[in-house]
């Protein structure tokens, strides 16, 4: 099974590929699609360290995919991403649902850098120790 980085999925092409270009310019490898129905396949096949979703989206919004994504591949790191102006309630619904980071649009490139820094190494600890699993 491939193992890349970071699955970017935001339905806005110029948020995912604004994402893309930062992250991948620090390195990482990173893929990114504009649908929650794309990412599941993709995550069927490809292990990804972090999951950077939006929140709102068409047919399946990012906090139902993020919970996807954590049945499928429990040491998959978490990031919700957001312009929800409601900062309370997103927090209350992160913390619900055990995402890893929040991040709001727009964002600063250096906050989305060090959130997924944080986010590999989390999921680096999570492997050494076998925390979360392996279902995969």
């Amino acid at each position: 099974m491939q193992q890349l980085d970071i699955l970017i999925v935001d339905d806005e092409p110029q948020v995912a590929k604004s994402i893309t270009r930062v992250l991948s310019k620090q390195g990482y490898r990173v893929l990114s699609t504009h649908s929650s129905a794309e990412a599941l396949e993709l995550i069927g096949g490809t292990r990804f360290k972090v999951v950077v979703a939006d929140v709102k989206m068409s047919r399946m919004n990012g906090l139902e995919l993020l919970d996807k994504v954590q049945e499928m591949d429990p040491d998959a790191t978490r990031i919700v991403l957001s312009g929800h102006t409601d900062v309370a309630l997103i927090l209350k619904l992160v913390n619900a649902r055990g995402i890893d980071k929040y991040l709001v649009k727009p964002w600063e490139n250096e906050d989305l850098i060090l959130a997924v820094e944080r986010c590999v190494e989390l999921y680096d600890l999570r492997k050494k120790a076998g925390v979360a699993g392996d279902k995969k």
